[in-house]
C-alpha cells in the first residue's frame, strides 16, 4: 500500500470526503459549558420545548425537531386521526400544513370541518371555520403521487417560510419508487432520512403516515401491532423519533354484524387501539383504547364518546358534556356495518 505521508498518494483522495469539513469542524465541537445557557433555559421552562399537547395520549406530547411515524392498515383511520391532531394543534395556536396525496384536498378540508363541528358541515359553517383556520392551516392542493424531492421542498418551505410547526405527510408509499424490494427500501430510507433532517433543521414536528403489513399466518386481525409491522424497510422506524400505530378492532365489528354482540357490553371493547411503540426522548410506550364517533369523525377516549371542541369557544356548537354512545347504538340499527372505513 502506498504511503500517503510520503507524498506518493494525494492525502485528500485517500482520506475521503470527510477531510473537506476540516475547515469548519472547529466551530461544531465546543466545550460543554457553551451550552450552559441553553440547558438552563430548558430546565427552567420545559413547556417551551413542547410543540403541542396530544389530545388523546397524555404520555405522548409532541416535541419540536422530531419525526413521528403513524402506521396502520388500510381503513384503520390514519387520515382521520391526522385531521383531528391537526385541529388540536391549531387550537394550541400552532400552524399546520397537510400533504395528503391520496385524497382530494377539498375532501380533506371537509373532513376537517366535520371533525371541528362534530357533524357534517354546511355552507353556513364556511365563514366561521375559515375565519379561524385560514392563518393556521395550510394544505397541499394537488392530488396524486409526487417526487420525494418535490415533497421535501414543500415540507421545508412550509416549515421554514410559512412557520408551520406541524407538517403531516400522508403517506410514505406515494413518495417511494423502485423496481425491486431493495430499491424500494432504499427509497423509503432516503425519504425518512430527509424528513428527519428537515425536522432538525427547522424545529418543526413532522408526521409521516405509513402502512402496516398484513398480519402473518396464525396472527389474528386484532394482534397488537409493533413498529416491526411497518411495511417496508426497518429504517422507517429506526430513524424516527416516535412510532405510533393504529389497529382497527375488526373482530368487534364482525360480532356486531353477526348480531351476537348487541347487548349491554357491546361497546366495552374499543373500536381502535392506538399503540405508542417508541418515544426516543422518554422511552415511554403505551396502549390507548379509542372509540370512533362516525358523525364527527372524531376518536374519543371513552365509550361514552364525548367530543372535543377544537375551535374557539362556542364557535363550533359542540356540547362537550354530552355522551354520544346512544347515537352510535342508533347508528348500528340503521347500518349493516358498525362504522365505515375512515
Amino acid at each position: 500500500m502506498a504511503d500517503v505521508f510520503a507524498g506518493t498518494v494525494e492525502p485528500a483522495k485517500t482520506r475521503g470526503a470527510w477531510s473537506d469539513y476540516n475547515a469548519r469542524i472547529a466551530e461544531d465541537i465546543v466545550k460543554c459549558g457553551q451550552l450552559q445557557g441553553d440547558i438552563a433555559s430548558e430546565l427552567m421552562y420545559p413547556a417551551s420545548r413542547l410543540a403541542g399537547k396530544n389530545p388523546l395520549v397524555k404520555s405522548f406530547d409532541f416535541r419540536p425537531s422530531e419525526l413521528t411515524i403513524w402506521g396502520g392498515e388500510n381503513g384503520a383511520g390514519k387520515s382521520a386521526l391526522m385531521n383531528q391532531l391537526a385541529l388540536s394543534m391549531m387550537s394550541q395556536s400552532q400552524k399546520v400544513c397537510l400533504f395528503s396525496f391520496e385524497m382530494d384536498p377539498k375532501r380533506t378540508l371537509i373532513s376537517c370541518m366535520r371533525c371541528a363541528f362534530g357533524r357534517s358541515p354546511t355552507t353556513q359553517d364556511l365563514f366561521p371555520f375559515f375565519d379561524w383556520a385560514n392563518d393556521l392551516l395550510y394544505i397541499y392542493r394537488n392530488q396524486g403521487a409526487i417526487s420525494a424531492e418535490y415533497c421535501a421542498d414543500g415540507v421545508f418551505y412550509a416549515a421554514k417560510m410559512l412557520g408551520c410547526r406541524h407538517i403531516v405527510v400522508d403517506n410514505l408509499m406515494m413518495l417511494t419508487t423502485g423496481n425491486s424490494s431493495d430499491s424500494v427500501m432504499q427509497s423509503q430510507k432516503r425519504v425518512v432520512q430527509t424528513m428527519k433532517e428537515i425536522a432538525i433543521a427547522t424545529g418543526a414536528h413532522i408526521h409521516l403516515v405509513a402502512h402496516l403489513r398484513k398480519p402473518a399466518n396464525g396472527q389474528g386481525q386484532n394482534a397488537k401491532p409493533s413498529r416491526f409491522d411497518i411495511s417496508g424497510s426497518s429504517d422507517i422506524s429506526n430513524l424516527a423519533d416516535n412510532v405510533a400505530l393504529l389497529r382497527r378492532n375488526r373482530e368487534k365489528e364482525q360480532q356486531i354484524i353477526d348480531g351476537g354482540f348487541r347487548n349491554d357490553q357491546w361497546d366495552s371493547e374499543p373500536d381502535v387501539l392506538l399503540t405508542v411503540d417508541k418515544q426516543r426522548a422518554t422511552g415511554d410506550s403505551s396502549m390507548t383504547p379509542l372509540w370512533y364517533d362516525k358523525p364527527s369523525g372524531q376518536f374519543c377516549i371513552s365509550s361514552a364518546r364525548y367530543l372535543q371542541d377544537y375551535m374557539p369557544s362556542g364557535m363550533s356548537g359542540i356540547d362537550t358534556t354530552k355522551p354520544h354512545q346512544l347515537d352510535a347504538i342508533q347508528g348500528l340499527k340503521e347500518r349493516s356495518k358498525p362504522w365505515e372505513p375512515i
